[in-house]
């Protein structure tokens, strides 16, 4: 069975008779990947985005029935999220607590492999989370949930091409970002 047919199915057995199952069994198979953007998007506060998915389905399950099924509804509860997560971090200050548990200097001359593959990964989450909104936004549905810009452009409600300029104007920015913090890259 193919996922539209599957999201179909999901949604109709949920509208049938407003179960408590068919919500459930939505939540189970949209959650994990919508939480996972919820979370990026909210640079990595777990309470922040845990609000957002629940907005987020309160949002959903009072629309569901006026979907149009012009996209597919993973698509439509993406753009929720993102609504949601957008008010969020207007609702927040800037800092994240994620980010000002990390250490400013390593102070280890000899670390291992591992650690340094733990110091870049956590290098390249700030330099995600230091883009501006809207090149998050992009990068994160593109590189790393894998949405077309199709998809993207239903969900920002922008063209293909807004996607795929604001998509490289956001590798562009990670790029000198991760570059800067490089010692092969400061001057």
């Amino acid at each position: 069975m193919d996922e539209k047919t599957m999201e179909r199915q999901l949604a109709k057995a949920f509208l049938a008779e407003r179960s408590e199952e068919g919500f459930r069994q939505m939540y189970a198979h949209f959650t994990p990947s919508l939480y996972r953007i919820a979370l990026r998007m909210c640079k990595g506060h777990t309470t922040t985005a845990e609000d957002v998915i629940q907005e987020m389905w309160i949002r959903a399950i009072e629309r569901i029935s006026g979907f149009s099924w012009a996209s597919t509804l993973r698509t439509w509860l993406t753009g929720i999220v993102l609504n949601c997560a957008r008010e969020q971090l207007r609702d927040q200050s800037k800092n994240s607590p994620f980010l000002d548990a990390l250490p400013e200097t390593v102070s280890s001359p000899t670390l291992f492999a591992d650690e340094l593959d733990r110091f870049a990964r956590q290098d390249l989450v700030q330099a995600v989370e230091a883009l501006p909104v809207g090149y998050r936004e992009i990068l994160i549905l593109h590189d790393i949930e894998g949405f077309t810009h199709q998809s993207i452009a239903t969900i920002l409600t922008i063209t293909p091409g807004t996607s795929k300029s604001q998509l490289h104007r956001a590798r562009q920015a990670l790029r000198e970002t991760l570059n800067h913090k490089s010692p092969r890259g400061s001057k």
